[in-house]
Protein backbone atom coordinates (compact mmCIF):
# COMPACT_ATOMS: atom_id res chain seq x y z
CA UNK A 1 0.00 0.00 0.00
CA UNK A 2 1.47 3.33 -1.10
CA UNK A 3 0.76 6.56 0.81
CA UNK A 4 1.58 10.16 -0.14
CA UNK A 5 1.82 12.99 2.40
CA UNK A 6 1.43 16.19 0.36
CA UNK A 7 2.42 18.83 2.91
CA UNK A 8 4.27 17.35 5.86
CA UNK A 9 5.99 20.65 6.73
CA UNK A 10 2.62 21.99 7.88
CA UNK A 11 3.10 19.81 10.97
CA UNK A 12 6.42 21.47 11.73
CA UNK A 13 9.87 20.31 10.76
CA UNK A 14 10.55 18.83 14.21
CA UNK A 15 7.60 16.43 14.10
CA UNK A 16 8.62 12.78 13.96
CA UNK A 17 6.90 11.17 10.97
CA UNK A 18 8.38 7.73 11.53
CA UNK A 19 5.14 6.38 13.01
CA UNK A 20 3.68 6.75 9.51
CA UNK A 21 6.68 6.03 7.30
CA UNK A 22 7.59 2.82 9.14
CA UNK A 23 4.09 1.42 8.69
CA UNK A 24 3.91 1.69 4.92
CA UNK A 25 5.76 3.07 1.95
CA UNK A 26 5.16 6.81 2.25
CA UNK A 27 6.33 9.62 0.00
CA UNK A 28 6.58 12.81 2.05
CA UNK A 29 6.60 16.17 0.30
CA UNK A 30 7.50 19.25 2.30
CA UNK A 31 4.72 21.16 0.56
CA UNK A 32 2.70 20.94 -2.65
CA UNK A 33 1.48 23.82 -4.77
CA UNK A 34 -2.28 24.05 -4.96
CA UNK A 35 -2.34 23.24 -8.66
CA UNK A 36 -4.30 20.20 -9.80
CA UNK A 37 -1.69 19.05 -12.30
CA UNK A 38 1.03 18.98 -9.62
CA UNK A 39 -1.21 17.25 -7.08
CA UNK A 40 -2.29 14.65 -9.66
CA UNK A 41 1.31 13.95 -10.64
CA UNK A 42 2.28 13.30 -7.02
CA UNK A 43 -0.73 11.06 -6.37
CA UNK A 44 -0.25 8.75 -9.34
CA UNK A 45 -0.39 5.12 -8.12
CA UNK A 46 -1.13 6.25 -4.55
CA UNK A 47 -3.57 4.18 -2.50
CA UNK A 48 -3.80 6.75 0.30
CA UNK A 49 -3.18 10.46 0.59
CA UNK A 50 -2.61 12.63 3.65
CA UNK A 51 -3.28 16.32 3.22
CA UNK A 52 -3.36 19.11 5.75
CA UNK A 53 -4.18 22.06 3.49
CA UNK A 54 -3.64 20.86 -0.08
CA UNK A 55 -7.06 20.69 -1.82
CA UNK A 56 -8.28 17.34 -3.15
CA UNK A 57 -11.05 18.24 -5.60
CA UNK A 58 -13.10 16.25 -8.12
CA UNK A 59 -10.56 16.63 -10.93
CA UNK A 60 -7.82 15.19 -8.74
CA UNK A 61 -9.94 12.25 -7.56
CA UNK A 62 -11.00 11.43 -11.14
CA UNK A 63 -7.40 11.43 -12.30
CA UNK A 64 -6.25 9.09 -9.51
CA UNK A 65 -8.28 5.87 -9.97
CA UNK A 66 -6.13 3.87 -7.55
CA UNK A 67 -6.91 6.22 -4.64
CA UNK A 68 -8.71 4.31 -1.88
CA UNK A 69 -8.77 6.65 1.11
CA UNK A 70 -8.19 10.36 1.88
CA UNK A 71 -6.83 11.40 5.26
CA UNK A 72 -6.71 14.97 6.51
CA UNK A 73 -3.97 15.89 8.96
CA UNK A 74 -6.41 18.21 10.72
CA UNK A 75 -10.04 18.42 11.80
CA UNK A 76 -11.42 20.48 8.91
CA UNK A 77 -12.34 18.86 5.59
CA UNK A 78 -13.42 21.93 3.60
CA UNK A 79 -10.41 21.46 1.29
CA UNK A 80 -11.69 18.01 0.26
CA UNK A 81 -14.53 17.34 -2.20
CA UNK A 82 -16.28 15.00 0.22
CA UNK A 83 -19.41 14.69 -1.94
CA UNK A 84 -17.52 13.43 -4.97
CA UNK A 85 -15.33 11.18 -2.84
CA UNK A 86 -18.50 9.60 -1.46
CA UNK A 87 -19.72 8.93 -5.01
CA UNK A 88 -16.48 7.04 -5.63
CA UNK A 89 -16.81 5.20 -2.30
CA UNK A 90 -13.61 6.79 -1.07
CA UNK A 91 -13.72 7.45 2.69
CA UNK A 92 -12.55 10.86 3.85
CA UNK A 93 -11.22 10.69 7.38
CA UNK A 94 -10.31 13.69 9.49
CA UNK A 95 -8.51 13.75 12.83
CA UNK A 96 -9.96 15.02 16.06
CA UNK A 97 -9.16 15.02 19.76
CA UNK A 98 -5.48 15.68 19.08
CA UNK A 99 -5.26 19.42 19.85
CA UNK A 100 -7.70 19.89 22.73
CA UNK A 101 -5.21 21.05 25.38
CA UNK A 102 -3.39 23.29 22.88
CA UNK A 103 -6.58 24.98 21.67
CA UNK A 104 -7.95 25.45 25.19
CA UNK A 105 -4.64 26.93 26.32
CA UNK A 106 -4.62 29.28 23.33
CA UNK A 107 -8.20 30.44 23.90
CA UNK A 108 -7.64 31.12 27.59
CA UNK A 109 -4.32 32.85 26.85
CA UNK A 110 -6.17 35.11 24.40
CA UNK A 111 -8.89 35.87 26.94
CA UNK A 112 -6.27 36.71 29.56
CA UNK A 113 -4.34 38.80 27.03
CA UNK A 114 -7.28 41.18 26.77
CA UNK A 115 -8.42 40.87 30.39
CA UNK A 116 -5.10 41.42 32.16
CA UNK A 117 -3.51 43.89 29.70
CA UNK A 118 -0.16 42.46 30.79
CA UNK A 119 1.42 43.41 27.46
CA UNK A 120 0.50 47.06 28.09
CA UNK A 121 1.82 47.00 31.65
CA UNK A 122 5.03 45.40 30.41
CA UNK A 123 5.36 48.24 27.90
CA UNK A 124 4.91 50.77 30.69
CA UNK A 125 7.89 49.23 32.46
CA UNK A 126 10.17 49.21 29.45
CA UNK A 127 9.32 52.80 28.47
CA UNK A 128 9.67 53.87 32.15
CA UNK A 129 6.10 55.16 32.43
CA UNK A 130 5.67 53.13 35.62
CA UNK A 131 8.90 54.19 37.29
CA UNK A 132 8.26 57.85 36.56
CA UNK A 133 4.74 58.07 38.02
CA UNK A 134 4.14 59.21 41.62
CA UNK A 135 1.88 56.43 42.94
CA UNK A 136 2.98 52.94 43.93
CA UNK A 137 1.27 51.36 40.91
CA UNK A 138 -0.52 52.14 37.67
CA UNK A 139 -4.31 52.15 37.49
CA UNK A 140 -4.60 52.22 33.72
CA UNK A 141 -5.35 50.37 31.62
CA UNK A 142 -8.15 48.78 33.62
CA UNK A 143 -7.87 45.05 34.28
CA UNK A 144 -10.98 42.93 33.76
CA UNK A 145 -11.82 40.25 36.33
CA UNK A 146 -13.12 37.19 34.51
CA UNK A 147 -15.34 35.96 37.33
CA UNK A 148 -18.93 36.77 36.40
CA UNK A 149 -18.10 37.63 32.79
CA UNK A 150 -20.01 35.84 30.04
CA UNK A 151 -18.28 33.59 27.54
CA UNK A 152 -20.35 32.76 24.47
CA UNK A 153 -19.33 29.55 22.73
CA UNK A 154 -20.30 28.85 19.13
CA UNK A 155 -19.64 25.21 18.34
CA UNK A 156 -20.03 22.86 21.29
CA UNK A 157 -18.09 19.77 20.30
CA UNK A 158 -15.08 18.47 22.20
CA UNK A 159 -13.15 21.73 21.92
CA UNK A 160 -16.06 23.95 22.90
CA UNK A 161 -16.80 21.78 25.92
CA UNK A 162 -13.17 21.76 27.06
CA UNK A 163 -12.97 25.56 26.78
CA UNK A 164 -16.21 25.88 28.77
CA UNK A 165 -14.82 23.63 31.52
CA UNK A 166 -11.68 25.71 31.97
CA UNK A 167 -13.54 29.02 31.72
CA UNK A 168 -15.90 27.90 34.49
CA UNK A 169 -12.86 27.47 36.75
CA UNK A 170 -12.29 31.21 36.34
CA UNK A 171 -15.88 31.84 37.44
CA UNK A 172 -17.12 32.76 33.97
CA UNK A 173 -20.74 32.32 32.94
CA UNK A 174 -21.09 30.08 29.88
CA UNK A 175 -23.65 30.54 27.12
CA UNK A 176 -23.68 27.99 24.31
CA UNK A 177 -25.14 28.98 20.95
CA UNK A 178 -27.83 26.91 19.30
CA UNK A 179 -26.49 24.26 16.95
CA UNK A 180 -26.56 24.76 13.20
CA UNK A 181 -27.49 21.10 12.76
CA UNK A 182 -30.64 19.23 13.71
CA UNK A 183 -28.86 17.05 16.25
CA UNK A 184 -30.28 16.56 19.73
CA UNK A 185 -29.03 19.28 22.03
CA UNK A 186 -27.30 18.03 25.19
CA UNK A 187 -27.34 21.33 27.04
CA UNK A 188 -29.33 24.55 27.27
CA UNK A 189 -28.67 26.62 24.19
CA UNK A 190 -29.16 30.27 23.32
CA UNK A 191 -29.97 31.92 19.98
CA UNK A 192 -27.03 33.62 18.27
CA UNK A 193 -28.65 37.02 18.75
CA UNK A 194 -28.52 36.61 22.54
CA UNK A 195 -24.92 35.38 22.42
CA UNK A 196 -23.95 38.53 20.52
CA UNK A 197 -25.82 40.92 22.80
CA UNK A 198 -24.75 39.48 26.16
CA UNK A 199 -21.28 37.97 25.77
CA UNK A 200 -18.12 39.68 26.97
CA UNK A 201 -16.05 37.08 25.12
CA UNK A 202 -17.05 34.88 22.18
CA UNK A 203 -15.06 31.81 21.19
CA UNK A 204 -15.61 30.09 17.82
CA UNK A 205 -15.31 26.30 17.53
CA UNK A 206 -17.74 25.49 14.73
CA UNK A 207 -16.85 23.96 11.35
CA UNK A 208 -16.88 26.00 8.17
CA UNK A 209 -20.09 25.18 6.28
CA UNK A 210 -22.52 27.05 4.05
CA UNK A 211 -24.36 28.07 7.23
CA UNK A 212 -21.32 29.35 9.08
CA UNK A 213 -19.38 31.04 6.27
CA UNK A 214 -19.16 34.75 7.14
CA UNK A 215 -21.28 34.13 10.21
CA UNK A 216 -19.56 37.18 11.65
CA UNK A 217 -20.10 40.13 9.32
CA UNK A 218 -20.76 43.85 9.64
CA UNK A 219 -24.26 43.52 11.13
CA UNK A 220 -23.11 40.77 13.47
CA UNK A 221 -20.30 42.93 14.80
CA UNK A 222 -22.74 45.79 15.33
CA UNK A 223 -24.85 43.61 17.64
CA UNK A 224 -21.92 42.78 19.92
CA UNK A 225 -20.99 44.64 23.07
CA UNK A 226 -18.71 47.59 22.42
CA UNK A 227 -15.85 46.01 24.38
CA UNK A 228 -16.46 42.40 23.36
CA UNK A 229 -13.62 40.04 22.52
CA UNK A 230 -13.98 37.66 19.57
CA UNK A 231 -11.63 34.67 19.47
CA UNK A 232 -11.54 32.56 16.33
CA UNK A 233 -9.66 29.28 16.57
CA UNK A 234 -11.95 27.70 13.97
CA UNK A 235 -11.88 28.46 10.25
CA UNK A 236 -10.93 31.93 9.02
CA UNK A 237 -13.89 32.37 6.69
CA UNK A 238 -16.34 32.17 9.58
CA UNK A 239 -15.33 35.80 10.03
CA UNK A 240 -15.80 38.18 7.11
CA UNK A 241 -12.51 40.03 7.28
CA UNK A 242 -13.77 42.51 4.69
CA UNK A 243 -16.21 43.70 7.35
CA UNK A 244 -13.39 44.48 9.74
CA UNK A 245 -13.28 48.14 8.88
CA UNK A 246 -11.16 50.53 10.87
CA UNK A 247 -14.23 51.56 12.87
CA UNK A 248 -15.09 47.96 13.65
CA UNK A 249 -11.54 47.18 14.74
CA UNK A 250 -11.54 50.15 17.08
CA UNK A 251 -14.89 49.09 18.52
CA UNK A 252 -14.20 45.41 19.11
CA UNK A 253 -11.31 43.36 20.39
CA UNK A 254 -10.53 40.53 18.02
CA UNK A 255 -8.17 37.58 18.19
CA UNK A 256 -7.68 35.77 14.89
CA UNK A 257 -5.83 32.60 15.62
CA UNK A 258 -6.34 30.34 12.61
CA UNK A 259 -4.09 31.99 10.07
CA UNK A 260 -4.12 29.20 7.49
CA UNK A 261 -7.77 29.84 6.73
CA UNK A 262 -7.34 33.48 5.72
CA UNK A 263 -6.65 34.45 2.14
CA UNK A 264 -3.57 36.52 1.40
CA UNK A 265 -5.84 39.37 0.38
CA UNK A 266 -7.68 39.26 3.69
CA UNK A 267 -4.44 39.10 5.63
CA UNK A 268 -3.09 42.07 3.72
CA UNK A 269 -6.23 43.99 4.60
CA UNK A 270 -5.95 43.09 8.27
CA UNK A 271 -2.29 43.92 8.55
CA UNK A 272 -2.80 47.27 6.83
CA UNK A 273 -5.23 48.44 9.52
CA UNK A 274 -3.95 50.81 12.20
CA UNK A 275 -2.07 49.12 15.03
CA UNK A 276 -4.21 48.74 18.12
CA UNK A 277 -3.43 46.97 21.43
CA UNK A 278 -6.88 45.35 21.52
CA UNK A 279 -6.34 43.58 18.19
CA UNK A 280 -4.18 40.49 18.44
CA UNK A 281 -3.21 39.09 15.05
CA UNK A 282 -1.76 35.86 16.31
CA UNK A 283 -0.92 33.95 13.16
CA UNK A 284 1.35 31.13 14.23
CA UNK A 285 1.18 30.02 17.84
CA UNK A 286 -1.99 27.95 17.63
CA UNK A 287 -0.58 25.73 14.90
CA UNK A 288 2.87 25.49 16.45
CA UNK A 289 2.25 22.84 19.12
CA UNK A 290 4.62 19.91 18.69
CA UNK A 291 2.81 17.76 21.26
CA UNK A 292 -0.47 18.21 19.39
CA UNK A 293 1.08 17.16 16.08
CA UNK A 294 2.56 14.02 17.62
CA UNK A 295 -0.88 13.13 19.00
CA UNK A 296 -2.33 13.69 15.54
CA UNK A 297 0.16 11.25 14.02
CA UNK A 298 -0.66 8.60 16.61
CA UNK A 299 -4.34 8.99 15.75
CA UNK A 300 -3.53 8.75 12.06
CA UNK A 301 -1.40 5.66 12.69
CA UNK A 302 -4.38 3.86 14.24
CA UNK A 303 -6.45 4.52 11.14
CA UNK A 304 -3.71 3.55 8.71
CA UNK A 305 -3.17 0.25 10.51
CA UNK A 306 -6.90 -0.49 10.52
CA UNK A 307 -7.26 0.41 6.86
CA UNK A 308 -4.19 -1.59 5.86
CA UNK A 309 -5.49 -4.70 7.62
CA UNK A 310 -9.16 -4.48 6.71
CA UNK A 311 -8.92 -2.64 3.37
CA UNK A 312 -11.88 -0.58 4.54
CA UNK A 313 -12.37 2.03 7.20
CA UNK A 314 -13.64 1.06 10.66
CA UNK A 315 -14.92 3.73 13.00
CA UNK A 316 -12.50 4.74 15.75
CA UNK A 317 -14.48 7.04 18.05
CA UNK A 318 -11.32 8.32 19.73
CA UNK A 319 -9.62 9.86 16.74
CA UNK A 320 -11.68 9.86 13.60
CA UNK A 321 -14.73 11.24 11.93
CA UNK A 322 -16.03 9.93 8.62
CA UNK A 323 -17.66 11.78 5.73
Amino acid sequence: MKCVFLDCDTLGQDTDLSVITELMKTSCFNNTQKKNEIIIERLQNADAVISNKVPIRQEVIEACPQLKVIFTAATGVDHIDTAFAAKRNIPVCNTRNYAGPSVVQHVMASILYFANKQHEYNASITDRTWSQQELFCLFTPAITELAGKTLGIIGYGNLGKQVASVAKAFGMQIKVAESFSNKQEDTDRFPLSEILLTSDFISLHCPLTEQTKYLFHKKTFEQMKSNAVLINTARGDIVDTNALSTNTMHRLQIELGHSKSYSAYSLQQLLSLPAKPSVLLDMVTLANKLQAWQKLLVCKLKLLKAFQINKKTPIDSLCLRFY
